[in-house]
């Protein structure tokens, strides 16, 4: 059997080389992980400062001498006291009516995710399930468009086609006209703004094709990927600023007391959380145990140019992220079917295609008479991503408020479902 051109062309890379970040990136994660270090010295020099403060004077036992007047000085100090403790619970009432009505204020910009691959089968369908796992959420969807106008119409026609749009959504939906290969993902100064300010990336944008070499993939799979990176720590840093600006607000509000818990929270999530969606091509089963085994490189020069560029991405996210702390979650779905809800599916997908022929020819290959594929309902793909990521990342770590359950199957469904088929 002969070589595909992308497994030809695969023969003269350097996978070593591939798989190590790019300068600029080396260089940017150093001056993050340098920052950070600062703020840890800096949180812990003040943890100090206050630990010196609370140290007990050894004359304090001279306070307590009693002398004439002693007890008409004390009772004017306790009244200052008490009068000074009424002020000061005045003016903290007074700041925390402004940040409840500044948190308030600003909850919906805060719950804000990037979604790419939004006009794609899974994308329709994760658009669907972040959507409904999380209230009040603004998702900005990087499409390839030369408008957000028409990059709206392209993300609304995938869902009406999947059968699961709803008009409300566009209130929520934001679209940034951009590419993943080009730098800066292609957006423009005010949309690369917008994208700084996401609290959570969903990078579901791939280019699919399983004969171009890894080559030509390169670029949207790989670059693409690494730009992801870039606007996490971004995104991170427009993050700190605003929250350094606020405390420093605060510290003139409050008469220039510095408070070192609130000065080290900006440090503590260092980049924005992301969420890879990836293939199961870059796994292996075993042909026995049917238990997924790590994808080695020396299958890299059998694989087709997808199966290589997402496997050198997730090589390259991994790097990153363990650099740089970044909580980062990969998920590989294997082949997708339609749903279980619409029946809705792909009808462009390779499976498709082929069941389509085989109907068509009324044969099939002798190669498929003994193979099996494993399907998985597209609905319950998007659900369990969504599902896994709130449930591990930003719940926990964002304190976000989510609707999981409406991504479960209801019990009256499954109890009917069952009882239907039981029946028939």
């Amino acid at each position: 059997m002969g070589l595909t051109a992308g497994q030809s062309s695969s023969k003269h890379i350097d996978w070593e080389a591939e798989v190590q970040l790019p300068q600029d990136l080396r260089e940017l994660i150093e001056s993050v992980q340098e920052q950070k270090q600062k703020l840890e010295q800096e949180e812990e020099e003040q943890q100090q400062k206050k630990k010196k403060k609370k140290k007990k004077s050894p004359f304090a036992f001279l306070r307590k001498t009693e002398a004439p007047g002693y007890a008409r000085t004390q009772a004017a100090t306790a009244a200052a006291a008490t009068a000074a403790a009424a002020t000061e619970a005045t003016q903290a009432a007074a700041t925390a009516a402004a940040a409840a009505a500044a948190a308030t204020t600003t909850d919906v910009h805060h719950k804000r995710v990037l979604l790419t691959g939004a006009s794609g089968f899974l994308g329709a369908h994760l658009v669907r399930a972040l959507l409904t796992a999380i209230p009040g959420v603004e998702l900005l969807c990087l499409v390839r468009c030369s408008d957000p106008e028409s990059g709206l119409q392209r993300v609304r026609a995938t869902c009406e086609t999947q059968l699961v749009w709803q008009t409300e959504w566009e209130k929520q939906l934001t679209v940034l006209p951009g590419d993943l290969s080009l730098p800066r993902l292609g957006l423009s100064d005010t949309a690369f703004q917008q994208a700084c300010c996401v609290s959570a990336i969903f990078h579901n944008g791939t280019l699919v094709n399983h004969a171009l070499a890894y080559t030509d993939l390169k670029a949207a799979n790989v670059g693409g990927t690494l730009n992801i990176i870039r606007l996490s720590i971004a995104a991170a840093a427009a993050a700190a600023g605003k929250e350094e600006g606020e405390e420093e607000e605060n510290e003139q509000n409050q008469g220039g007391e510095n408070n070192s818990s609130s000065s080290s929270s900006s440090g503590s999530n260092v980049c924005v959380p992301i969420f890879y969606v990836s293939t199961m091509s870059t796994t292996a089963r075993h042909p026995y145990t049917g238990q997924q085994r790590p994808f080695s490189r020396a299958r890299l020069f059998f694989s087709n140019g997808y199966s290589q560029s997402k496997w050198v991405a997730e090589r390259l996210l991994e790097h990153a992220c363990t650099a740089l702390d970044i909580p980062c979650l990969i998920f590989h779905p294997g082949a997708i079917a339609g749903s279980t809800q619409t029946g809705a599916s792909n009808a462009t997908d390779y499976i498709n295609r082929v069941l389509r022929a085989c109907l068509l020819l009324h044969a099939v290959p002798q190669q498929m008479e003994r193979s099996s594929v494993d399907l998985a309902p597209v609905d319950w793909v998007a659900n369990s991503v969504v599902a896994v990521s709130a449930l591990s990342v930003l719940l926990p770590c964002l304190g976000w408020e989510s609707n999981i359950e409406a991504l479960l199957p209801s019990s009256s469904s499954s109890s009917s479902s069952s009882s239907s088929s039981s029946s028939s």
